[in-house]
């Protein structure tokens, strides 16, 4: 029998949808979307003609990736900024929504209410989540790979045409998200010492095929064996990028320890939980072998985190005034960061206005700076690029400006402002000088392999731009703003 979700549940996740709609909406474009949208809109540094796009996709799988989304970002970002932000709502209630399900909390308002919580401030939203082509890639494919999940396993109903497509689809959206869930209901059907339900079969062998199309394309395996410095040390990466894996495996082995919560754990590991299980260790392996802080881990997290919760479904909490109080202070978060986002995308939207049509590099604007914005909003936010955004700024003059070296961002205040002394001092607390200080060094991006010029002074960081102004080199110094996420 169908379980009824009380439609206190079902609300909430259609308000963060819609929340998540207008942050979406105001969000500017950034980082690889512009480097993705470029490659029909704008400059066109791929084709002018649509016609090319097969060739396009052939050659983003073949040199890059073979993540589905991805190929057709390019037209998603061209055809209307709308479209995206509806589609990347969608996908958030859609997450939401399956997580949910996926835990068997239907009829749990507390846990539902906890749940969607921990995911909204446990997962990497940080790291660059406000960039549309990570969406693509991990909110969406984070939404998709559950749907998947629980239709491989909450039903054993024929799956139809459009079903295959679909598990084809979020299989093949990433591959740390799919081949792991694959390592993980291998485990489950071992264990069983069974082969999945005849109803099932063709739809697992969509999965299985929505793997391979990924994981096995030559830009997969081109950057799995590409040696890259990884961004932190193991400990620090696994803490930073999966920490609820190894919260997970410390559940595990402390109910272990006990004769009755041992029961819970062996009725876990012998149902479908123990997909999740497998899955969120597989994919942690692959996060930490890609030395990338943050994001890598996004899937990882996602299934031990459900894992988590199908442990804490065996005890039965509820207390409906709590779940309120949960709902009430995601809702307010994510309204602040609706407000938020809005101001710094207006400012991101004057910014490049005047870029677009700006003569040379150096453009006047004050813009609002992170350390300006809330804590409680944990990153999830995009304005004008700071000074050491180099591959943000990068990409932003080849889309307005191919060829031009990247925007200088000054201060209105420095525009009448005459450096005729060695220093002129700015009231943000940046500062402009004649010649640049003795103890520059260059340093570069590790992926993108971008200059950046910084030197320390009292223990800060400072980031040094040069900036043409009559003829005569100057120098603009402002303080290096570590985002978390930054490389």
């Amino acid at each position: 029998m169908r379980i009824k979700r009380p439609h206190i549940i079902t609300y909430f996740i259609i308000a963060l949808a819609l929340c998540n709609f207008l942050i979406f909406l105001f969000t500017p474009l950034s980082g690889d979307d512009f480097a993705y949208k470029s490659n029909f809109f704008g400059p066109c540094l791929y084709s002018d003609s649509l016609l090319d796009y097969p060739r396009w996709v052939a050659r983003h799988w073949v040199y890059n990736n073979g993540r589905l989304f991805n190929l057709i970002l390019p037209l998603l970002l061209g055809i209307n900024k709308i479209l995206i932000s509806a589609l990347g709502a969608i996908f958030i209630y859609i997450f939401y929504n399956q997580v949910i399900k996926a835990c068997k909390l239907c009829r749990a308002p507390l846990y539902s209410a906890l749940l969607v919580a921990v995911l909204t401030f446990v997962l990497p939203w940080w790291d660059s989540m406000t960039v549309f082509a990570c969406q693509v890639n991990y909110i969406w494919v984070g939404a998709a790979i559950i749907w998947a999940y629980n239709r491989l396993t909450l039903s054993e109903k024929p799956c139809g045409p459009l079903t295959l497509i679909a598990v084809f689809v979020a299989a093949a959206g990433h591959e740390a998200a799919s081949l792991p869930l694959l390592i993980g209901f291998i485990a489950y059907y071992l264990m069983r010492r069974k082969l999945p339900p005849k109803s099932l079969r063709p739809a697992v062998i969509a999965f299985i095929l929505g793997t391979a199309f990924v994981a096995l394309c030559p830009g997969i395996i081109l950057r799995a064996g590409t040696s890259v410095a990884p961004d932190d040390p193991l400990l620090p990466l696994a803490l930073k990028t999966i920490p609820a894996v190894p919260a997970m495996l410390a559940i595990v082995v402390a109910m272990t320890l006990f004769a009755k919560t041992r029961v819970v754990v062996r009725l876990l590991l012998s149902s479908d939980a123990l997909v999740l299980f497998v899955a969120a260790i597989a994919s942690a392996v692959i996060a930490l072998a890609s030395g990338i802080v943050g994001r890598s881990g996004w899937f990882a997290e996602i299934f031990a985190i459900l894992f988590i919760f199908r442990v804490l479904n065996y005890y039965k909490v509820d207390n409906r005034a709590f779940a309120y109080i949960i709902y009430a202070v995601v809702l307010i978060q994510t309204i602040q960061v609706v407000h938020w986002q809005y101001k710094l995308g207006h400012e991101a939207d004057n910014f490049e206005a005047l870029y677009e049509h700006a003569d040379d590099n150096v453009i006047y604007f004050d813009a609002t700076a992170d350390t300006d914005v809330p804590w409680w909003l944990l990153g999830r936010f995009k304005g004008v690029p700071d000074a050491d955004d180099v591959y943000l700024l990068s990409t932003l003059a080849e889309y307005y400006h191919p060829g031009a070296p990247m925007p200088v961002i000054l201060p209105t205040e420095a525009q009448n402002i005459d450096v005729d002394n060695d220093t002129v001092n700015l009231s943000n607390g940046s500062f402009i000088t004649q010649n640049p200080p003795l103890e520059l060094i260059e340093h570069s991006t590790e992926r993108e392999k971008i200059a950046m010029h910084i030197y320390i002074r009292d223990n800060v960081q400072w980031v040094v731009q040069a900036f043409e102004r009559d003829g005569d080199t100057l120098y603009y110094h402002s303080r290096r703003i570590l985002d978390p996420g930054d490389r």
